[in-house]
Parts: C-alpha cells; structure tokens; sequence
C-alpha cells in the first residue's frame, strides 16, 4: 500500500511539473490599457500579359493605437484609430508617395489619409487573435470622401472602392489577423507545434495555413516561429480589380517569427515573409481576351513593432 501512495505521489509531481512548463498563448488585454504598433507592408508584384512585364513595387506603413475598452464575454472591445499612415507605389514611368503628413493638391486620396488621423472605430478581437463586430471604418471612409467637394459623384464611388479594397473592414479584418490569428487553442511548452489558417493579404482569394513552433520563452517573453504555405481555395469568389472581375490560381509559402509579451500576449515584434506566384484569368473575358491570362508573382515583406 505504501508502494502505491509512493507511486502516486511521485506520478502528480510528475505531472505537476509537465504542466507548470506549459504556457497559456493568447491576448490577454487589460482594460484600460493603450496598445501600439506600427506595421510596414514591402510587395513587390510582377505581371506578365501579352509578353509584356510590368513591375510594381509598394510600401505601405501605419501606427496604431488600441484601446482595451472592456470585454464581450471574453472578447476584447477595441477602439482603435491609426496616428500615421503613408503608401507608396513604384512602377514603370511612374512614382508616388502619399502620406497623412501632407495634403497633396489635387490629390483626393491623400486628403482622406490626412482627415483619417485620430478618428475612431471600434471592433472584437478574441484571445486567439481573431477579429469581429468592425463598425466604423467603413462609413468613416464614406464620409472622408464625400466631404471632398473638388470630386465628381463618379471619382468618389471609384476613390471609396479602391480605400475600402485596400483599408476596409475586410482588409482591415485579414490584415490585422495574419499577424495576431497565431495562437494555439491548448497549453504548449517549448517545441510544441499547431497549425492557424488565415487569408492572404489585400484580399487576394487565397487561404495561408501556417505551422507555428514555440521556440523560446523566457520571464517577459514568448518566441515563435512560423512556416507554412499560400493556396487559392475552390469555390472562392472572383476579386474585382480596377472595377473588372477577375479569377485567381495563386500558390506559394510563407515565413515567419514573432516576439510576444509573455504576460499579455500582444506581439512585440514580427516578421512575416509571403512569396506566392500563380494567374489571373479575366471572371467575364471582354471579346477576344477569352483564352487571355495574367501570370503573377508576388512577394511580401511585413515588418511589425512597438
């Protein structure tokens, strides 16, 4: 008998120990509590249609602020409003820059980036890191553009097509995901894997599956590392572009490493590499471009600090 209290003793220190090496990965906000960070986004994009290549290159930066207002059942509620955004395009014969620090003549866009600062909108973010419930970017953007007296009812319904494609609250949600949608749904100890999947960025129709791998831990922080790959899904709907509807076959990998606040979760520093190639074939051809595709190959580059 004392053999056997023995043996169970020794076997609940045993598993006293496993779980005490184990760590709780998620966002664990406190309310009240202002979080930051600033994101660049590097692609480059290659085309090729009819043998001829066009190249173009973007940056796009932003700093954001969120505020952990209180919780929806054990979701965060956020307020959250951008301090800086700036976007810049490269490509043949032609360079621009546009930042909310300078309001361009003739130049909408930068205006609604300039009237943008500091405005808020809110939304749900759980702690596996997954967006909901965004209310207010949309209709800020509509409103932005519709104060702008110097455009035609036309070029405001193709300058809010072409922000909300880009800062909407779909890209918005997919976005923000991809770097925060990376925790596990279990306890995990150093070389534990588990797998996230979540959508490719500025809403191309393609899905990433990503396997991250607890590598490092130590008292203020958490080390991940992520490897896995790019594929359109069947089924998903065309992406319109340019106000014309087109079909996508994309695959590739993506990379990555990220640096959490052991204590709150929030992702200090990050990483992220996606190189994907594939076509895109025209969802309603016009005559003659029936048998016509669009070979792509793109690469991004997002860089994430506090």
């Amino acid at each position: 008998m004392r053999k056997l209290i023995l043996l169970g003793l020794l076997l609940i220190g045993f598993m006293s120990c496993d779980n005490s090496n184990k760590l709780d990965l998620s966002l664990n906000l406190e309310e009240g509590n202002t979080y930051k960070y600033n994101t660049t986004v590097q692609m480059g994009l290659k085309q090729v249609m009819m043998g001829q290549e066009v190249d173009v290159d973007m940056q796009m930066e932003s700093d954001m602020k969120y505020l952990n207002v209180g919780k929806n059942g054990n979701k965060h509620q956020i307020e959250a409003n951008y301090e800086y955004i700036s976007l810049s395009t490269a490509m043949p014969q032609m360079e621009m820059k546009i930042s909310s620090d300078e309001v361009k003549p003739g130049d909408p866009m930068s205006f609604v980036f300039n009237q943008m600062i500091n405005q808020k909108f809110n939304f749900e973010l759980s702690p596996s890191g997954r967006v909901y419930e965004i209310e207010g970017i949309n209709e800020m953007f509509a409103k932005l553009i519709q104060e702008n007296e110097d455009l035609s009812q036309m070029d405001r319904m193709q300058l809010e097509a072409q922000i909300q494609q880009t800062y909407g609250a779909e890209a918005f949600s997919a976005n923000l995901e991809s770097i925060f949608a990376i925790y596990p749904d279990k306890k995990v100890e150093i070389g534990d894997t588990w797998v996230t999947t979540t959508n490719f960025q500025n809403q191309y129709p393609a899905r990433v599956e990503t396997t991250f791998t607890l590598v490092d831990a130590d008292e203020e922080f958490v080390y991940l590392e992520g490897k896995g790959t790019i594929a359109t899904v069947k089924g998903d709907e065309a992406m319109e572009v340019n106000g014309m509807s087109f079909n996508f076959e994309l695959y590739g990998e993506n990379t990555s490493e990220f640096k959490l606040n052991r204590t709150t979760g929030w992702v200090e520093t990050a990483t992220i590499v996606q190189n994907a190639k594939g076509d895109m074939t025209f969802a309603n051809p016009p005559q003659g471009m029936e048998d016509q595709a669009i070979e792509m190959e793109m690469n991004y580059t997002i860089n994430v600090s506090n």
